[in-house]
């Protein structure tokens, strides 16, 4: 049976710095694959960077890693962020801040 489920997926970038590299991978996996900014970064603070149907994932396998990294290449992780939250499991934002007073960047599954 395939529960391959086809999602358009958005990162939402308020962390008040650009992102120069963005990768996605499941929670399972042992490598982090390309970087699915590509041509399209930095993707500059405030901004939004939709892939429309382009997400493939299975309902049985919902927890996935994120890591970005500024221009000088200090990454960030997030990992085993749940998708199974997002409101519509086909429409997909991660919206990615951060907090001066805890100086900590967290990612939101909506």
């Amino acid at each position: 049976e395939d529960d391959a489920i086809v999602a358009t997926l958005a990162f939402d970038n308020q962390t008040g710095v650009s992102i120069y590299t963005m990768k996605f991978s499941g929670a399972q996996s042992d490598d982090w694959g390309e970087d699915i900014l590509g041509e399209f970064a930095p993707l500059e603070d405030g901004e939004i960077i939709t892939f429309h149907d382009k997400f493939v994932y299975h309902a049985d396998n919902v927890l996935w890693d994120l890591k970005i990294a500024d221009e000088n290449d200090n990454a960030i992780e997030f990992r085993e962020m749940d998708l199974s939250v997002a409101a519509d499991p086909q429409n997909i934002s991660i919206v990615l801040t951060y907090d001066a007073e805890s100086d900590s960047f967290t990612a939101t599954v909506q």
